[in-house]
């Protein structure tokens, strides 16, 4: 998990205290250094710098994003690495959207690569370009390398 603060921990009880939720928390990731190498609750806090470790070591499959006042270029950066590393990203909804004022981990959305883009994705119309290329021939140019003298 990505975060250290107040929002991470209550989502450490949450998934602790939640049956069959399926998650298990490894280690808290956090940029703050004045957190980084020590332990909250019996879990480590660890620099994203070394989340690539623990998804090796102990096969992470998922990071949840538990930052509140997380810049859009920050949140962007982690959820590309996540993403690089092949492992699903969710984030915790700012408490506006929560149901009622309470948060369920049913709310927690897996973040896609199109949510990075900060607007619509448009439709490039895949199915007719594909049509309208479809028997045509190509001419496709690589360069070789070789010196001309």
């Amino acid at each position: 998990m990505f975060g250290a603060g107040s929002l991470g921990l209550s989502i450490k009880q949450m998934i602790e205290t939640t049956p069959g939720s399926g998650l298990r928390l490894i280690a808290l990731v956090e940029d703050d250094p004045s957190k980084i190498g020590k332990k909250i609750q019996g879990f480590k806090i660890i620099h994203p710098d070394d989340l690539p470790m623990l998804v090796k070591e102990h096969g992470v499959q998922e990071l949840i994003l538990a930052v509140n006042n997380l810049s859009a270029i920050r949140r962007n950066l982690i959820i590309e690495d996540g993403l690089r590393l092949g492992i699903k990203v969710r984030a915790v909804p700012p408490a506006s959207e929560w149901i009622k004022g309470q948060l369920s981990l049913r709310q927690i959305k897996e973040v896609k690569i199109e949510d990075l883009l900060g607007r619509d994705v448009i439709d490039i119309g895949a199915q007719e370009i594909e049509r309208q290329m479809k028997g045509k021939v190509y001419l496709r140019y690589r360069r070789c390398g070789f010196n001309r003298q």
